[in-house]
């Protein structure tokens, strides 16, 4: 479930960087505290819990990834076929590179 939660998340990205910024309709901080708490064998509510507190700027992508995890969790090898889409991996990279550029090890930077 660990690898599950960092590739649907974050798709495997270095995790957490520097410089936190206004996100509106969410809470930056909240969320990378969120994601970094839940890092291991997140539950459901981690990863609802993780959409509501999601910036406006990536609560669809965010919201997306949420679901390619609860339609893998009966089956984890189902994620390399959600991934081939296309619409997925911008999803997944755009959450990547937020992560990259506004968490740093579950605090905002700053």
């Amino acid at each position: 479930m660990t690898s599950t939660w960092r590739i649907a998340v974050v798709v495997a990205s270095g995790l957490l960087a520097a410089a936190c910024g206004g996100g509106g309709g969410g809470d930056v901080a909240e969320y990378c505290k969120l994601v970094a708490a839940s890092e291991t064998d997140p539950t459901e509510a981690d990863l609802d819990d993780a959409v509501d507190a999601a910036p406006s700027e990536i609560k669809d992508d965010v919201r997306k990834l949420r679901e390619a995890y609860e339609a893998s969790a009966d089956d984890p090898s189902r994620l390399q076929e959600i991934f081939a889409d296309p619409d997925m991996l911008a999803a997944s990279t755009r959450v990547s590179n937020f992560h990259a550029e506004h968490c740093d090890g579950g605090e905002p930077a700053g």
